[in-house]
C-alpha cells in the first residue's frame, strides 16, 4: 500500500471522518432542535422540500464529478503518478463549470414555475432560486473535497466538512433567529457554500498540479453511471418525504416526517465515515493488487458496522420518545413509532452504502442504475399504499423496503467479484442489541412513564442504563475484541492510547 494509504494513515482517516460527523451530527440536531421551536411545523415542511430542491439540482447537475475524481486521483497515487493525479482534477474541474453555470442560469429562471409547481405557490420562487444557488457552490465544494480523498488527505476533508457544517447551521439559525424565517435559513446554505469553498481551495493549493487535463470522455465514463445512482439515491432519500406531502397536502405531516428521518440518521456517521475511508483504500487496494486486495478492507469494514450500528440503532429505538421530546417538544410526539422503525433498521443503509463503496472502488458502476430502479420502485408502491392509512409510519416501513431491496440486489450483483461478510461479528451484536434496547424498554416503561418523572431524570436513567448495560453485556457476549482496539490505537495520538487501553479493559473480557 503506498504512504497516502498505509494502515496507520487509514485509521486515522476514519478517526477524523468519525469525529467530523459526529460534531455535525450533534450540530444538525441541535439545530433541528432550535428551528423545531422557532419555526411552525408548516414552515419545517416547506424547508424540507427546500432542502430537497436543492438536492435534486446538486444531484442533476455534479454529475458524481467529485467520485470519478477520488477515483481517478486515488489511482494515480496509487501508482505514484501525481501528475495523473492533477490531470484528474484539472478535468473535473473544467467540465464541473461548464455544466453547473449553464444550470444554474436555468434554474434560476424557472424557479417560479419549480415553485408553483411543487410548493403550490408561485411566492417562494425567491426560497427556489436561493436553493439552486446554494447547490452551485455545494457541487464546487464536493468536487475539492473528492480531490482530498483521492489524495489522502482525510484531516483536512474532515475539516472543510466541519467548516460547512458549522457555517450551514450556524449562519442559517442566526438569521432564523434574527426573524428571516425560511429565507434566513437557506441564504446561510449560500454563505456555507461560499466560505467552504474558499476552504477547500486553501487546503489544496499547490497539491495538484499537472501540464495536461483527463478528458472529460474518461470522466463521464466513470462517473455517468454513478450519477444516475445519485439521482436515484436522490429520490430513495426524499422519494417518501415528497410523496407523503404529495398524497396528505399536508405541511405539517411532512414536517414532523421530516424530522424523524432526520433524527434516525444521527446514527450516518457511523457508515459515512467508514465509507469515506474505505472507497479510496479499495480503489488503490483493487488497482494495485486485483481482487486479493478487497477481502480485508471489506471484512474489517463489515465487522465494525455490525458491532456499533445495530446496537446502537437499537438503543435509539427504544428510547424514541425521550429522544423527540428532548430534541423537538412534545408536539412531535405522533412520530415516535417512526422513529423507532427507522433506527432499528439502520443498519440497512450502512450495508448498502459499504456495497456500493465496493462498486466503486472496483468499477462496477454499471449495477447502480438497476439496483437503484428496483429499490426506488419499492419505495414508491410502498409509500402509496400505506401513507394514506399510516401516516408517517407508513413512510418509515416503506423507506426500511427501500434499503432492504437494495441491500439484497447490491449483494447478489458482488458475489461473483467479493462477498460481503454480513456475518462478521453479527451474531454476538445482534445480542447485545436485544439486551441493550429490553433493558431501555423496561426502564422507561417501569420505572420513568408511570411515575412521569421530569423529562431531565428519564434523559439521565436511560444514559445510566445504556452505558451500564452496554459495558456488562458487551463484556460478557465478548462482542469485542483485541484487535478493533489495536485499530483505533493506530488511528489516535500516543498520549491517547492509555485511554483506548482502558476501554478495552472495560469491553474486552479475556478469560
Amino acid at each position: 500500500m503506498t504512504d497516502a494509504f498505509d494502515t496507520p494513515k487509514v485509521a486515522r482517516g476514519t478517526l477524523y471522518f468519525a469525529g467530523e460527523k459526529i460534531t455535525n451530527r450533534m450540530m444538525a440536531l441541535g439545530f433541528s432542535a432550535a428551528i423545531a421551536r422557532i419555526l411552525t411545523q408548516t414552515d419545517i415542511g416547506l424547508y424540507s422540500l427546500l432542502t430537497f430542491a436543492t438536492s435534486a439540482f446538486a444531484a442533476f447537475t455534479y454529475l458524481a464529478i467529485h467520485m470519478a475524481s477520488t477515483k481517478f486521483v486515488s489511482d494515480a497515487v496509487g501508482r505514484q503518478d501525481y501528475s495523473a493525479a492533477g490531470a484528474a482534477a484539472r478535468g473535473g474541474r473544467r467540465l464541473l463549470l461548464v455544466v453547473s453555470i449553464p444550470s444554474l442560469a436555468v434554474g434560476v429562471l424557472v424557479s417560479p414555475w419549480v415553485a408553483s409547481l411543487g410548493l403550490a405557490s408561485e411566492e417562494h420562487g425567491l426560497l427556489v432560486a436561493l436553493a439552486f444557488t446554494s447547490a452551485f457552490f455545494l457541487n464546487i465544494a464536493m468536487l475539492l473535497y473528492g480531490e482530498m480523498l483521492g489524495l489522502g488527505m482525510f484531516l483536512r476533508a474532515a475539516m472543510a466538512n466541519l467548516v460547512h457544517g458549522t457555517s450551514h447551521y450556524g449562519v442559517g439559525l442566526l438569521f432564523a433567529i434574527l426573524g428571516f424565517g425560511v429565507l434566513g435559513l437557506v441564504s446561510g446554505w449560500i454563505v456555507a457554500g461560499i466560505i467552504v469553498v474558499l476552504a477547500s481551495l486553501w487546503f489544496l493549493k499547490g497539491k495538484l498540479k499537472s501540464n495536461y487535463i483527463l478528458s472529460s470522455k474518461t470522466i463521464i465514463s466513470f462517473s455517468a453511471p454513478v450519477a444516475v445512482a445519485g439521482i436515484l439515491n436522490l429520490f430513495h432519500n426524499w422519494a417518501d418525504v415528497t410523496l407523503l406531502y404529495t398524497l396528505t397536502g399536508n405541511f405539517e405531516t411532512t414536517g414532523v416526517y421530516f424530522l424523524m428521518v432526520s433524527g434516525a440518521t444521527v446514527l450516518s456517521f457511523l457508515w459515512v465515515s467508514i465509507g469515506r475511508v474505505a472507497f479510496p483504500l479499495i480503489s488503490a487496494s483493487y488497482a494495485k493488487t486485483g481482487q486479493a486486495g478487497l477481502v480485508e478492507p471489506i471484512r474489517v469494514a463489515t465487522r465494525l458496522l455490525n458491532i456499533l450500528v445495530i446496537p446502537l440503532g437499537v438503543s435509539l429505538a427504544a428510547v424514541a420518545p425521550t429522544a423527540i421530546e428532548t430534541l423537538y417538544g412534545e408536539s412531535y410526539l405522533s412520530g415516535s413509532l417512526s422513529l423507532s422503525i427507522l433506527a432499528a433498521t439502520s443498519i440497512l443503509p450502512a450495508y448498502s452504502t459499504l456495497e456500493m463503496d465496493v462498486m466503486k472502488g472496483i468499477g462496477y458502476t454499471k449495477h447502480f442504475l438497476s439496483i437503484g430502479v428496483a429499490a426506488l420502485l419499492v419505495d414508491v408502491v410502498a409509500v402509496t399504499i400505506l401513507a394514506g392509512p399510516l401516516g408517517t409510519t407508513g413512510g418509515a416501513l416503506a423507506r426500511v423496503f427501500l434499503w432492504g431491496t437494495s441491500v439484497i440486489i447490491g449483494y447478489w450483483v458482488l458475489r461473483k467479484k467479493v462477498k460481503i461478510p454480513f456475518g462478521e461479528g453479527l451474531f454476538r451484536s445482534l445480542m447485545l442489541a436485544i439486551v441493550m434496547g429490553l433493558s431501555l424498554v423496561l426502564a422507561e416503561q417501569f420505572l420513568l412513564i408511570p411515575y412521569s418523572q421530569p423529562l431531565q431524570v428519564r434523559i439521565l436513567t436511560d444514559l445510566v442504563v445504556f452505558v451500564l448495560i452496554g459495558i456488562v453485556a458487551g463484556r460478557g457476549l465478548r462482542v469485542f475484541k483485541r484487535h478493533d482496539f489495536e485499530l483505533m490505537k493506530q488511528a489516535l495520538p500516543s498520549r491517547l492510547t492509555g485511554l483506548v487501553d482502558r476501554a478495552s479493559q472495560l469491553l474486552i473480557w479475556d478469560r
